[in-house]
């Protein structure tokens, strides 16, 4: 009778147990506490090298434009390891190239070209959403996408002609420059510029190294050459950088 009461006693108790694990496992929060979200702020300074791509139909020529990208940029934390981040970048590209043309003038058999010094100023206002997955220690990979805003400063032609004046005469008569001009202020070109943004990075602790690359989606030539309706110009700016940023 002892033995059977000893027994009854540790039936009991083990049922007891198992009930509660069962009641821990499938009805209350996990002994391991879940990671809180915090809702907080960080700044950065954003430094990188930039290629941006002004690719377009057979009416307008290609253009590559090198330079660098500077500036301020606040994260904003979200749940699930995620953050939005946004801010104003300042841009400054530019290239140089030689327009060759076939001389128009039977008179002279000289080489005539145009050459071309481009430099275009832009603000960026990104808006990105970043997604943190940790690696190792402070060692985090992250990716990121979002709308990238482009304002157009100035974007100065300054251009250098060895043309005979039958040649110059002929494209001026046709609308185009064969002297100093701002594509934007003689409204060759739209300022606002609209792009898709993809990209990722590693962090690790406060210093981020990145890469981006930007999808220009709308049409940039607003009226190419001046004077002429006989076609439609398009033109679409794409760009990659590579670059740091440091948390302040």
């Amino acid at each position: 009778m002892k033995k059977i009461s000893i027994v009854f006693i540790l039936m009991v108790l083990s049922t007891a147990i198992f009930a509660q694990e069962a009641r821990n496992i499938f009805f209350d929060t996990p002994k391991k506490e879940k990671e809180k979200y915090v809702f907080t702020t960080s700044w950065r300074i954003v430094a990188s090298y930039v290629q941006d791509w002004q690719k377009s139909n057979s009416t307008y020529p290609d253009t590559y434009l090198h330079g660098g990208k500077i500036g301020a940029l606040v994260d904003f934390s979200l749940p699930y390891h995620m953050s939005l981040q946004t801010g104003v970048n300042y841009a400054l590209t530019g290239n140089y190239n030689n327009q060759h043309w076939r001389s128009i003038s039977a008179e002279t058999t000289q080489e005539e070209y145009i050459h071309h010094q481009l430099l275009k100023h832009t603000l960026e206002i990104p808006v990105h959403l970043y997604y943190n997955q940790q690696l190792w220690k402070q060692l985090r990979l992250f990716f990121l996408t979002g709308p990238n805003f482009q304002i157009g400063l100035a974007y100065s032609d300054n251009i250098t002609n060895n043309l005979s004046d039958g040649a110059k005469n002929w494209l001026e008569k046709n609308g185009l420059f064969t002297e100093k001009y701002d594509k934007y202020k003689e409204k060759e070109l739209y300022r606002f510029n609209f792009q898709w943004t993809v990209g990722g990075g590693l962090e690790w602790d406060k210093y981020r190294i990145f890469g981006t690359y930007n999808f220009g989606l709308n049409n940039l030539v607003n009226n190419y050459p001046h004077n002429s309706t006989s076609f439609s110009a398009q033109m679409r700016e794409w760009s990659w950088s590579a670059g740091f940023a440091i948390c302040l």
